[in-house]
């Protein structure tokens, strides 16, 4: 890879958003950045950390807009993928084994 860097600093854009771990970044032709996002909160709690590899973890999937400057949490997913054209979105979530106690009455 390549990277151009004639006039780069007028193609840097700085996003307001929460400081973490982001993967899968990927921008459309309507100003949106799709994106999954994991911050220090998220690892609190987790006991299913054995069963996930780091990629398969549960993360925020996110949308950014840059028209209004703007983050929509979409929801939780492990990973996603967006078709060429931008017009669908396939997103995997994968259920953690948890332990659950029945309460006793």
């Amino acid at each position: 890879m390549k990277v151009d860097t004639d006039g780069i600093q007028n193609r840097i854009v700085g996003l307001e958003i929460t400081p973490g771990n982001y993967r899968n970044i990927r921008m459309l032709d309507d100003n949106r950045i799709f994106y999954l996002r994991r911050t220090a909160g998220d690892e609190v709690g987790e006991d299913d950390e054995e069963l996930f590899s780091e990629k398969d973890k549960k993360s925020h999937l996110c949308a950014y807009n840059l028209d209004d400057r703007k983050e929509t949490v979409i929801g939780d997913a492990n990973n996603y993928q967006i078709t060429f054209d931008g017009k669908k979105m396939l997103v995997k979530i994968k259920k953690g084994l948890r332990h659950h106690r029945r309460s006793q009455r």
